[in-house]
């Protein structure tokens, strides 16, 4: 799985099915896309993870304002080359972190 590029989770149930191993993704350096939807990520804890290839993550009608509220993660490391942040019906989500400001590459949001 060294040479993934893309991941495309797609939850079609009811309720956002919860992604709780989410720091498995460290072992994916060549990703470059990440889509998730319908999925509720309760915690990023990605503080050792390095995606320095990720240019787009898209998050489809997720859970995910407890995970970007309570992360800790250094985003000038972690995200280096991201270039378009896709956020929809992401209801939870109240407010933008602060890290967001560090995402110098971003061309998209």
């Amino acid at each position: 799985m060294d040479k993934m590029k893309v991941i495309l989770i797609t939850n079609y149930g009811f309720v956002p099915a919860e992604i709780s191993n989410f720091p498995l993704l460290c072992s994916l350096l060549n990703l470059k896309r990440i889509r998730l939807e319908k999925v509720s990520v309760p915690s990023l804890s990605l503080c050792s993870l390095e995606l320095g290839k990720l240019q787009k993550i898209s998050l489809v009608m997720c859970n995910i304002g407890q995970a970007f509220s309570t992360s800790r993660i250094q985003i000038s490391n972690s995200f280096s080359n991201l270039l378009e942040i896709s956020i929809d019906r992401c209801i939870d989500l109240k407010n933008l972190p602060d890290w967001f400001c560090d995402l110098v590459h971003l061309k998209k949001l």
